[in-house]
């Protein structure tokens, strides 16, 4: 689906004469967030939803108590034609009120005529609307011949479905009902309780009403749908009666649900008892959809979630196994994390999805230990600070006054950075005193809302005296950035001293102060020979130093982060550096390895540490048994190859790369590696997308075309051979043979991707077309993007890929001179990650200066691109600056390495 712009001459011309509803502009008396005179006590929903419609109707009643006299109510309702309103008050008839929607994000209200007191009205309105032409609100999915609707609501979408009251705080029960063919299934938050026939082929289903609810969680699914009916989530300690299980998918996709049904009462029953708190509503439907925005959506009862997380078996790939684990565990956390307890405004999201991001590695890693899930939280943090080191990064817990600022907070700094901290938490707190604090806090607050200070009550409470979480808490959600410990270690036989310096972590060309402040508790581990030693103290101050006494004789090595628990990065002298480099696979655990490798590419990114010196390290660290030590360095390695070095010299550093990984490579594709399953899975993929996508190895390309080409069944004709694909390879192989593959068989590609209903393998395709360097099937690849056949999350991948550095001067002249036109062609969540998108590998001022006058107007209709584009334009810098510092050294080391 595509949204379509109308000339403005056009849209007048329609208003006129009354056949467009639309906003009113925007007037300086409408408030952002509701007065709090007028609250809603429950919601009564009937909805006609039929596919094949291009609008739905509706139905709703609002009983809402007026806490004071007014003669006008300000609510929710966004493009949606209002045919009648009326309010009845409590001791008198029913009259009519005049609607109107005042601001473009649907910020409305009734106009009563008349001075209402105090007392509880209930609201009833009629009206049609338009199916969405983004992925929001209610929109419609077309699959073959089939139209499907599906809902999502978060943030702030439920008001383009009903007339409400769309904030987290109003969280009231919902008595739904919904009518549409009788040849379709309709699916709500809870179970069904009554079904209608109601003649010409239309029937109305009733649902139990739900416990209290915000409007974003609301969800609705209507369509020929497969439904798979799943053994119950049996009873548990918490809960005496069985929780229902249906897998729903597209027509002729329910077998395909079996892996995710099979493993989802498991993790039910783990979060339970980790709460100790029961699921908390009458069932559990969890959805497959072809098209969806976001990865998925938590929605209660009725979890939505992209194809690919759902729709696999045994032989899928170890990657989209665990991104369903997580993802799956994810979602099922939000259940008690946002759903149970919500959060009354959205500067408090972190904690629905901190939380869930926290929570989800706990949970599958104690279902699925074998996908070492234990190490994702201290990964996503990691990955967090890139962003996080900024200096126009948000804070956790940053005010939130429009809703730009919403769509803002769904961010890395959120999600990983939050997660982070919780993890920290956990540590200095300890496992159990966290976990009860977080039982006591789902006790008090079940079905109500609570803030970030009601969480530090039900913490302290159970934590009592000595230890200082508002501290911490306040340090961490309060201020972004990240605290760096500059720390260095002496020993004088009897007593290990070891001074700590804290200030904000900068990397180069960074205008930021690092002169920050945090409540840091940190763990700090030494040892010498076998033997081990960890004490934790909490930095408060700018500079400390602290006393240990040694058991035996003095430490041989310190470790500043023990077991990588806290958020920060650190740095040591030479010889301390030295020192665990000669113990990082023998006396350092996993979370150790990960915290040491991210020290060095920190010190990278901060100048500290040199482009020689880096290589020098690169070795040692792709013998790690962990895939995950080697992503950040990776990284590094790939923007010194792409933006450091020149045309000439990158041949070398590629001969380099294959020389130091290769071996590794072969031994992972001859089944001889020592790593574990899942790590061997993750470290073939990293390294086959460097030599064959970065690199462009000759011989790793050569073989992925062959496989290629068998596995889409090219030249046509040929029968498809999927034997030799390695799943886990799927998109870098697709890149290989896309990327140099000429006009046949990019055809080919395109019309296997029309015909196949496996919306993983047609992602990878969209991603392989971004990397075509040949203009002229460029061409044929950018009106093939933006036409029919591409759904609005592949349309996405393309995009995001299609500035790489092999395409880059075939696409970006385009882009500049069409945005408006792509933007156009995609959907909500395309214009506001678009910055990011087209900007993430640019690295010169001038790129800078051309993004930011290709943006600037647009940056209005989507809400949330303007924090990316400032972000974006940030990280250009800094590249520009790690530019200037690194590309010197790292031509002249690639020089001396030229045969």
């Amino acid at each position: 689906m595509r949204e379509q712009r109308l000339s403005k001459r056009f849209l007048a011309l329609l208003m006129l004469i009354g056949g467009l509803n639309c906003a009113a502009p925007v007037r300086a008396e409408a408030p952002f967030r509701l007065p709090g005179t007028v609250r809603p006590q429950a919601y009564r929903i009937d909805l006609t939803i039929v596919p094949d419609r291009e609008r739905f109707a509706g139905h709703v009643e609002i009983d809402v108590q007026l806490a004071a006299s007014t003669e006008e109510i300000w609510l929710h309702g966004r493009e949606l034609d209002i045919e009648r309103v009326t309010v009845e008050p409590r001791d008198g008839p029913a009259f009519p009120v005049a609607y109107e929607q005042i601001t473009r994000d649907g910020m409305s209200r009734l106009l009563l005529g008349r001075t209402l007191e105090a007392q509880r009205v209930t609201l009833r309105f009629d009206y049609t609307a338009p199916f969405s032409d983004s992925l929001n609100g209610l929109y419609k999915v077309r699959v073959g011949d089939d139209n499907y609707v599906f809902s999502q609501f978060e943030s702030v979408d439920a008001r383009k479905v009903i007339p409400s009251f769309d904030e987290p705080l109003f969280k009231t029960p919902f008595e739904v009902s919904v009518t549409t063919r009788a040849q379709d299934r309709v699916f709500g938050n809870m179970q069904a309780v009554e079904t209608r026939e109601l003649g010409d082929d239309m029937r109305q289903t009733r649902y139990a009403p739900t416990p209290p609810l915000p409007t974003y969680l609301l969800a609705f699914a209507v369509g020929p749908f497969d439904v798979v009916e799943w053994d119950a989530v049996a009873a548990s300690p918490y809960r005496d009666t069985p929780v229902p299980l249906r897998g729903i998918t597209v027509r002729g996709q329910g077998e395909r649900m079996h892996f995710a049904l099979q493993r989802t009462a498991p993790l039910v029953l783990r979060l339970e008892d980790y709460f100790a708190t029961a699921y908390p509503f009458d069932k559990l439907d969890i959805v497959a959809v072809p098209d969806f925005a976001a990865g998925a959506m938590e929605n209660a009862g009725l979890i939505m979630y992209r194809e690919p997380l759902m729709l696999l078996d045994e032989a899928s790939a170890v990657s989209q196994k665990r991104s369903y684990l997580r993802v799956h565990a994810h979602e099922l956390a939000h259940q008690w994390f946002g759903n149970l307890v919500t959060m009354p405004w959205w500067d408090d999201l972190w904690l629905n999805e901190a939380f869930a991001s926290w929570l989800q590695a706990k949970i599958a890693d104690s279902v699925a230990p074998e996908y070492h899930f234990d190490r994702e939280t201290q990964i996503g943090a990691i990955r967090a600070m890139t962003v996080d080191s900024l200096i126009s990064t948000r804070r956790i817990r940053q005010p939130v006054n429009s809703t730009g600022d919403i769509e803002a907070a769904f961010d890395g700094i959120t999600y990983r950075k939050g997660a982070g901290v919780l993890q920290m938490l956990e540590a200095y707190m300890g496992e159990d005193v966290f976990r009860a604090g977080l039982r006591d806090y789902m006790r008090r607050f079940a079905f109500g809302s609570a803030t970030v200070y009601d969480l530090m009550d039900s913490l302290q409470r159970v934590a009592g005296e000595g230890l200082e979480i508002e501290a911490v808490f306040e340090s961490f959600l309060f201020q972004p950035g990240v605290p760096y410990l500059a720390v260095t270690s002496r020993c004088d036989g009897e007593t290990l001293h070891i001074d700590i310096e804290q200030a904000r972590y900068l990397p180069l060309g960074s205008r930021g102060d690092a002169a920050q402040l945090w409540t840091v508790p940190v763990c700090l581990a030494w040892g010498a020979g076998d033997q081990r030693e960890s004490a934790c103290v909490l930095l408060a101050e700018r500079h400390e130093t602290y006393a240990f006494p040694v058991a035996e004789r003095c430490p041989e090595w310190v470790m500043p982060n023990a077991n990588g628990a806290a958020y920060l990065r650190w740095s040591v002298g030479k010889s301390d550096a030295e020192a665990l480099a000669a113990v990082f696979g023998t006396q350092l655990n996993t979370a150790e390895r990960v915290s040491f490798a991210d020290s060095i590419v920190a010190g990278v990114r901060a100048g500290s540490v040199s482009i020689p010196e880096f290589l020098a390290q690169l070795p040692a660290l792709a013998g790690a048994p962990e895939a995950e030590v080697l992503r950040q360095p990776l990284a590094v390695f790939r923007q010194m190859y792409h933006q450091l070095l020149t045309p000439e010299l990158r041949p070398v550093a590629g001969r380099y790369a294959v020389a130091t990984f290769g071996p590794l490579l072969a031994r992972l594709n001859g089944g001889e590696s020592s790593l574990s399953p899942a790590d061997a899975a993750s470290m073939r993929y990293r390294l086959t997308r460097l030599l064959a996508v970065d690199i462009g190895a000759p011989e790793t390309v050569a073989m992925l075309t062959r496989i290629a080409h068998g596995y889409v069944g090219y030249p046509a004709g040929t029968a498809p051979d999927a034997s030799r694909l390695d799943p886990d390879l799927l998109r870098p192989t697709l890149i290989a043979a896309a990327r140099d593959g000429d006009t046949a068989f990019i055809a080919h590609l395109m019309q296997v991707f029309r015909e196949s209903p496996d919306s993983r393998f047609r992602l990878a395709v969209m991603e392989a077309l971004a990397f075509v360097t040949d203009p002229v099937i460029a061409s044929t690849v950018r009106e093939f993007a933006l036409g029919p056949d591409v759904r609005g999350n592949e349309l996405d991948r393309w995009l995001y890929w299609i500035l790489n550095p092999g395409s880059h001067s075939v696409n970006w002249p385009w882009v500049r001179e069409h945005l408006g036109e792509i933007l156009a062609a995609g959907n909500a969540t395309i214009g506001r990650k678009a910055p990011n998108s087209f900007g993430h590998g640019l690295c010169r001022a001038e790129d800078a200066d051309a993004l930011e006058q290709m943006f600037s107007p647009h940056l209005e209709a989507y809400p949330g691109a303007g924090i990316r584009l400032t972000q974006t334009l940030e990280h250009i810098a800094l590249c520009a600056a790690f530019r200037a510092r690194h590309a010197e050294a790292a031509n002249a080391y690639f020089l001396a390495r030229e045969d």
